[in-house]
């Protein structure tokens, strides 16, 4: 009696809420109408009454699938958006990735940086190579590479992951640098070549990775004689030229250095035609403005011709001749001594470069004097030997007041050749302990071990072998630079 009483409207959703609640709309005893309520639906309003799908023709389901309802479409969205979101953030900067190369980037910056070259006028490393790698993934990679070397070289047990990013770098800043190279080569052969700033750039550090590692296999030179050809190769041209003078020098400091611990004279006409090219611009005081002696103040001038010296030399020791001087190297040796005497230091006696100028000139003297003079103990030795230390007793080795410790394994290296007298080379010996505390150059301990074989030669007469310390180097199979 009820149900009369109420509107035809009310008993048409009631009947309708009955039939959608009861049955389920996939059973076969379903009845032939749903009601499909979407979430947009008001509580209160009409339903919406469709066919089932499984009751409907073919023809009349055709595109039904597509026809999603608005609250549908939207949720699919904000999951292809969820999905489209990055997992991780890019590297800070490119070529560092991890806490074992950032340690490797702030040795560099703190460490390395600061030990490789004269820094009471600038740091060329930390204010040129690099802000410039900062932004050159390969030349990040090359510094990455030289800074873990020097870590890994002190350090007698490294670790794993200290050798898997090592080596890392060394591929990649070899491939990358090979790429840039191609790309630079690729051009117009009639053109003068750009090589562009990174390239050299890494090319330097690849030769310093070698000082650095303790490299005893004279990789060193190829990367010199790359060097080479990037700056005179078809009039090659650096943009940056403040970075050209530097790796200028660089090359020229390290190339004629070689020439004192190699049995062959790596010295060409391109390292002779660079050193009497080389010249500063106006906007650079010279030679003040040199990281490195030797280059600038031409000292390295008298090192590639007492080289020339011992040359002539050694040949004629080997062919057994009487005596090993004739006239035209006995004039040449009296020509560069009158030289040397004439040199004078362009630095005050309150610069950190002046004590460091002065040894050079005595260590580039003494050297020449061990070139023409037979291999024993004399008066002369003993007093250039002492002259020297007194010099090196100048230096601040208790700060690091322009990093003038940078320069010193060469002079240092001459100065234990001619110390004939045994009193001399506990100093000379703690000069080197120091500089390895200091550096950490995987190369000084190599230079040291020559020196005390030479005075193990000396203490037992042997003249000959110890006139000739390139070839004992050779003998051992080494190959490595006093820098």
């Amino acid at each position: 009696m009820e149900a009369h009483s109420l509107d035809p409207a009310a008993l048409a959703r009631r009947r309708s809420t009955l039939s959608s609640s009861t049955y389920s709309t996939t059973s076969g005893s379903s009845p032939d109408l749903a009601t499909v309520i979407t979430p947009d639906s008001e509580d209160d309003a009409t339903p919406s009454v469709v066919p089932k799908i499984e009751e409907l023709d073919e023809g009349a389901t055709a595109g039904l699938e597509d026809a999603k309802q608005p609250w549908q479409a939207r949720r699919s969205t904000t999951l292809t958006v969820r999905t489209a979101i990055p997992a991780e953030l890019p590297m800070l900067v490119e070529g560092v990735d991890g806490t074992v190369d950032q340690m490797f980037f702030h040795h560099f910056t703190a460490h390395v940086g600061k030990v490789l070259s004269l820094t009471d006028h600038q740091n060329p490393f930390l204010e040129i190579i690099v802000p410039m790698a900062m932004g050159h993934a390969g030349l990040m990679h090359s510094l990455l590479y030289l800074s873990g070397s020097c870590l890994m070289a002190n350090d007698p047990s490294p670790r794993s992951e200290w050798e898997e990013r090592q080596e890392h770098h060394s591929s990649k800043a070899m491939r990358l640098l090979q790429d840039d190279l191609a790309e630079s080569a690729s051009g117009d052969q009639s053109t003068v070549a750009t090589i562009d700033d990174p390239s050299i750039a890494q090319t330097l550090l690849l030769c310093l990775q070698t000082v650095c590692a303790g490299d005893l296999t004279g990789t060193y030179r190829y990367h010199l004689d790359a060097m080479k050809i990037m700056l005179t190769q078809r009039a090659a041209t650096v943009p940056n030229e403040q970075l050209r003078q530097f790796i200028l020098e660089f090359l020229l400091y390290h190339d004629y250095s070689s020439s004192i611990t190699s049995l062959g004279n790596p010295l060409d006409q391109r390292s002779i035609d660079l050193m009497e090219g080389f010249k500063l611009p106006e906007f650079m005081i010279q030679p003040q403005a040199g990281t490195l002696l030797g280059v600038m103040d031409g000292l390295f001038g008298f090192i590639s011709r007492i080289r020339r010296l011992r040359d002539q030399i050694r040949q004629r020791r080997v062919q057994g001749a009487g005596h090993w001087w004739d006239a035209d190297i006995i004039d040449d040796a009296f020509a560069i001594d009158d030289a040397l005497r004439a040199w004078k230091c362009v630095h005050p006696p309150d610069s950190p470069r002046y004590a460091p100028s002065l040894l050079y000139r005595q260590c580039t003297w003494i050297y020449l004097h061990r070139t023409i003079q037979l291999s024993q103990p004399s008066p002369t030795f003993t007093e250039a030997v002492d002259q020297g230390l007194a010099y090196l007793r100048m230096l601040p080795w208790s700060t690091d007041d322009g990093s003038t410790q940078s320069i010193l394994l060469m002079p240092l290296f001459l100065l234990g050749c001619a110390a004939f007298q045994p009193d001399q080379r506990p100093e000379i010996s703690e000069a080197f302990q120091r500089l390895q505390s200091w550096s950490s150059l995987g190369n000084i301990r190599y230079a040291r071990e020559i020196v005390e074989e030479v005075w193990r030669m000396m203490d037992e007469g042997m003249e000959e072998e110890t006139w000739d310390w390139e070839t004992i180097i050779a003998k051992r199979g080494w190959d490595f630079l006093v820098t």
